[in-house]
């Protein structure tokens, strides 16, 4: 008997971190990942079709520091076609597939998978929905003619946090398609250490962008070090702050206590267990904020105190396992790490809170569980009717 075809299409946002919680589904089903020729990174576990998309061309542009031209390829495609996030012949590639599985409603390849059900009306439509900010991504009249298409063709919603659920709420879908379920991370990878090889370690990680507070953070790590000389700091990412952030620290004399690296997926555990601490201290603003946090649930996971900000999604991510601090708050971020770096048992206490959690709440393989029952109330549908 062949095995239900499931698509999962991301485009350049493909990863290994998010593709965690579907590599236990290839038991059941046929798995195929589709992504463009450039994305984030493609998952080891799950097989992956790479298209060409005009996003590579942005990333290309953006790599190489040719900014104008990059936004100017995002302005151009955005107001013809309705986005550069275009996968080219991802419908016909949808052919002979059961459920088409994308990502949020406003991005072109989602608006080609309701194109697929034309073609092939077997299909079903998935759509993981991570905006929390209702009514985004409709500056532009194509973009949101297209995403309100996508609103009304998709079969189901899953929303991995109860923000984004109201999101999509409030732009009128109805609470009957919409799924709450929690992403998570496969706990045999992420684990805590018991020996901490590097005391004092403070890690980051994420995109060296202005709204995850990265100037906020080696800001109030240069009062730290002051009064901690014996602290570390990893910011493992990349972004255009890169630059920024290097000639800080080497003009305040602190390019030996951070280091600014980037590291694959499969090694980011090695690093969690270093560290005794993990900041994440994002900065909502108009049009972004932190949609759920990932990372927080790695470092969760490896049992490690956690301090961040109310930004978005976070605080129900977190709970009571991490100290919050305002956003944007020098003062109060230096505050919340210099308790950790003194508080042994603070540290603990959080730390033994976060893994708790990480246990009950993220586990990637109770996420594929109820997925998988998601997808076959999809693919038999009279079944909850006996």
């Amino acid at each position: 008997m062949h095995k239900p075809v499931i698509a999962l299409v991301r485009g350049a946002y493909l990863n290994p971190f998010e593709m965690q919680n579907y590599a236990p589904l290839r038991t059941n089903y046929h798995i195929i990942a589709y992504s463009s020729t450039m994305p984030i990174g493609a998952p080891e576990t799950i097989p992956t079709v790479r298209l060409p998309s005009i996003t590579d061309s942005v990333t290309f542009a953006f790599t190489h520091r040719l900014t104008i031209l990059g936004k100017a390829i995002m302005y151009v495609a955005r107001r013809t076609i309705g986005g550069e996030h275009i996968l080219f012949g991802l419908e016909q590639k949808l052919l002979h597939t059961h459920i088409v599985h994308t990502a949020d409603p406003h991005y072109f390849f989602s608006f080609q998978s309701v194109k697929a059900k034309r073609l092939n009306n077997r299909l079903r439509i998935v759509s993981t929905s991570w905006d929390t900010i209702p009514f985004n991504n409709e500056t532009i009249q194509l973009k949101k003619k297209q995403k309100y298409a996508v609103l009304k063709q998709v079969d189901l919603f899953i929303c991995h946090s109860t923000r984004a659920q109201k999101a999509l709420l409030l732009e009128g879908v109805s609470e009957s398609r919409i799924r709450h379920v929690p992403l998570g991370v496969d706990i045999k990878t992420f684990f805590p250490n018991p020996h901490v090889s590097q005391p004092h370690t403070i890690v980051y990680v994420g995109r060296l962008v202005q709204e995850k507070g990265v100037l906020v953070l080696i800001e109030a790590f240069e009062t730290l070090y002051k009064k901690h000389p014996r602290a570390r700091l990893y910011i493992v990412g990349s972004g255009p702050l890169e630059k920024t952030l290097r000639t800080r620290l080497m003009k305040n004399g602190l390019s030996h206590a951070v280091t600014i690296t980037k590291l694959e997926y499969s090694t980011i555990t090695q690093l969690y267990h270093k560290a005794q601490i993990f900041v994440l201290p994002s900065i909502s603003n108009a049009t972004w904020e932190e949609q759920y946090g990932m990372v927080l649930i790695e470092a969760m996971a490896c049992g490690l105190p956690i301090v961040t900000t109310d930004s978005g999604a976070i605080p129900e991510v977190v709970g009571s396992a991490a100290i919050t601090v305002p956003q944007d708050n020098v003062p109060e971020l230096f505050t919340a790490l210099d308790t950790l770096l003194t508080s042994n048992d603070t540290r603990k206490k959080l730390g033994t809170i976060a893994y708790m959690r990480a246990r009950k709440l993220f586990s990637a393989h109770t996420f594929s569980k109820s997925i998988a029952q998601i997808y076959e109330t999809l693919l038999n549908p009279d079944s909850d009717k006996k």
